[in-house]
């Protein structure tokens, strides 16, 4: 084959690429997610951590193999992160006991100021410290408030801002 042709068949694939990536991108007439929301191939290990709770005691996401794992990052000054709680809330009341959690992973600076939003907010669900944002970095947050939602198998499944489109992902894994 010649180099031309090559080059040819080459740019044929790129456009093809190209087309189906904005065809992608599509979506309903509703109002378009943000561009940080995107489903996550299901063959890629969601990067296992081990973090310290608002006690002290560590917290490891493998201890949690075989379920699914609501990881939200997030921070005490993110006015988005505070409209999340109390969501968050309503979910660890409604799936507490089953064999689904929340580990809300803080991005803020401070863990004595988070421990006293946490009280003051009811928060009872797992409430992590990420110090200097290295877990965060790890899956590749962009922004906050960010739901990443982990299937039983510990593959990424769902990364986005929007929590009820989390909570769509884990319900499908509780009612199956």
């Amino acid at each position: 084959m010649s180099f031309f042709i090559k080059e040819r068949v080459m740019k044929n694939i790129y456009t093809i690429i190209l087309m189906l990536l904005i065809a992608g991108c599509g979506g309903s007439s509703e109002e378009a997610a943000p561009e940080t929301e995107a489903a996550v191939s299901q063959s890629i290990k969601a990067p296992d951590f081990t973090l310290p709770d608002l006690n002290g005691t560590s917290f490891s996401l493998a201890d949690y193999s075989g379920k699914p794992v609501l990881v939200v990052f997030w921070a005490t000054w993110c006015p988005h992160c505070k409209d999340e709680i109390p969501v968050l809330r309503d979910v660890h009341e409604k799936y507490k006991g089953t064999d689904f959690t929340i580990l809300s992973v803080s991005v803020d600076n401070k863990p004595d100021k988070l421990k006293e939003f946490a009280k003051e907010n009811g928060i009872e669900y797992s409430v992590l410290f990420d110090e200097g944002t290295v877990i965060a970095k790890s899956y590749g947050v962009v922004g906050i408030p960010a739901n990443y939602v982990i299937d039983p198998d510990g593959n990424g499944y769902y990364y986005g801002q929007n929590i009820e489109d989390a909570m769509k992902k884990v319900d499908s894994y509780l009612n199956n």
